[in-house]
């Protein structure tokens, strides 16, 4: 049954109706008793019937904007489930000098580093070492980067707080935020990961749907929700089974099921391998790899998309723990000799490794199952536009609020979640300064936009993603 809205005017009609029924002699417009009973009581019973209206809202999870976040954080706790806060993002930190030390150097645990202030968001982000970490001056020649003709320790960083902006870009640490003696500075050579932001509302409803409809590990319900209920570092999954187009290897793995995931767990890598010579792939031992740090042998350090390059596995296994990312030097450029040991240093995503050994335990493993675990495949989107600004706003301001505006909506969408031109074009409407907005081109990275520009598909193992450098924004007056 639904909760009718009834209005203080529909209250205070009533409540005329009820008190002239028993005694017609009372004004009920002027004086003490519309003044002091019925207008008074009346807003007051509006005021009630909305607070019950958000209740059956609550109970019916429509219309998500009418009740509070507390409301539904104990609404969901019902079924156990509780909102998750976000994770934070994580990186390596260089801590460098351009001499060698007399004596060890120690980075203590908790010393803080910092990002500049972005000039786009005007946020500027702290992270704190998470363990004590020694440049050991017994050992002072391998610390030594002859790129940078200095001496560099890596350190392992935190964002203090959570959410996908401690996600900041690389060289985008490099300030000391306590003196630091025997340090000159300090870098991230590799951008940072894993910092997601709090869960929705829409998603926290999701969850709870998933938990009332499907609680067995055996089906579609069940894995996702295992999974997002109790790893917080995944924000989405989709599970693909059956006849689904998106299960390429169903005609040769019995049982298959591919559970593709939005999320991240970078774990640092190191392997010695030894070099088969030019143009001969080298797979690296932990799978799936987000990106390679450097290649060594001996002294000698090899530069990327220079000496060699990174070869993602494309097979139907790809992004998983089968997957066969790798190396491979290119022809002409410097390499090793054939049989040299090499050291590659390189970034895991530990998920889907994760993942693969809890569905393992007795109480997950289901029998004739061939489940797999694979990292969602990024979209990369890219975007044209023109854009009028009302006259008296700064054009540089208002291009960057714009710019921010996109990015957070296309960055934020999860796994098969279409990039709509009216979600673009509401986002940027809320900037203060825009005048008009009109989209020329909007396309997957690599592909032609069609003409005009409509809405992106994108496929429910995939996830639309869009960088700063693709928004292209042409002002008009």
């Amino acid at each position: 049954m639904s909760v009718p809205a009834i209005t203080a005017q529909q209250f205070l009609d009533q409540l005329n109706q009820s008190i002239a029924s028993r005694n017609d002699s009372y004004d009920l417009s002027v004086g003490p008793v519309p003044d002091l009973i019925t207008y008074p009581l009346s807003k007051i019973l509006e005021d009630q019937n909305a607070r019950v209206r958000q209740i059956q809202d609550l109970i019916t999870l429509v219309a998500s904007g009418n009740y509070t976040d507390d409301d539904l954080n104990d609404f969901v706790l019902n079924e156990g489930i509780i909102r998750n806060t976000g994770a934070r993002a994580s990186c390596t930190a260089i801590f460098f000098r351009s001499t060698p030390p007399g004596s060890d150097l120690t980075v203590k645990s908790g010393y803080p580093v910092g990002t500049a202030v972005d000039e786009q968001t005007g946020s500027a982000y702290t992270f704190v070492v998470l363990q004590d970490t020694t440049m050991v001056v017994a050992n002072i020649g391998s610390y030594y980067n002859p790129d940078k003709r200095r001496y560099e320790l890596q350190v392992p960083v935190q964002a203090t707080v959570a959410g996908s902006g401690g996600n900041v870009g690389a060289s985008r640490i490099t300030r000391l935020l306590r003196p630091l003696n025997n340090f000159e500075g300090v870098t991230n050579y590799l951008a940072a990961s894993g910092g997601l932001d709090g869960e929705s509302n829409a998603q926290l409803i999701r969850r709870y749907l998933i938990a009332v409809t499907g609680s067995n590990s055996a089906t579609v319900n069940g894995i996702e929700k295992l999974i997002l209920d109790n790893y917080s570092n995944v924000t989405d999954v989709y599970v693909a089974f059956g006849t689904d187009p998106l299960l390429t290897r169903a005609a040769t793995d019995a049982g298959a099921v591919d559970v593709w995931l939005l999320g991240s767990t970078s774990v640092n890598r190191t392997d010695t391998t030894i070099f088969p010579g030019v143009s001969m792939p080298i797979p690296l031992d932990f799978q799936p790899v987000s990106s390679v740090s450097s290649v060594v042998y001996s002294t000698n350090t090899y530069v990327f998309g220079t000496d060699y390059i990174f070869v993602p596995d494309t097979s139907g296994l790809s992004n998983s723990i089968k997957a066969q990312d790798a190396i491979q030097f290119l022809p002409g450029a410097s390499s090793p000799p054939v049989g040299a040991p090499l050291t590659i240093v390189y970034t895991q995503n530990e998920l889907p490794q994760f993942l693969t050994n809890e569905f393992l335990k007795p109480d997950l493993n289901i029998p004739g199952r061939d489940i797999l675990f694979r990292i969602g495949e990024q979209e990369n989107i890219v975007l044209s536009a023109t854009l009028t600004i009302l006259a008296g706003f700064n054009t540089s301001t208002v291009q960057n609020a714009v710019t921010s505006a996109i990015s957070n909506l296309v960055n934020g969408l999860n796994l098969g979640q279409a990039v709509q031109l009216f979600d673009i074009e509401t986002a940027v409407g809320r900037v203060d300064g825009v005048d008009n907005f009109i989209i020329t081109a909007l396309a997957v990275s690599g592909q032609t936009p069609a003409n005009p520009p409509v809405d992106l598909t994108i496929a429910g193992n995939a996830y639309a993603r869009i960088q700063t450098s693709d928004i292209t924004l042409t002002v008009t007056a």
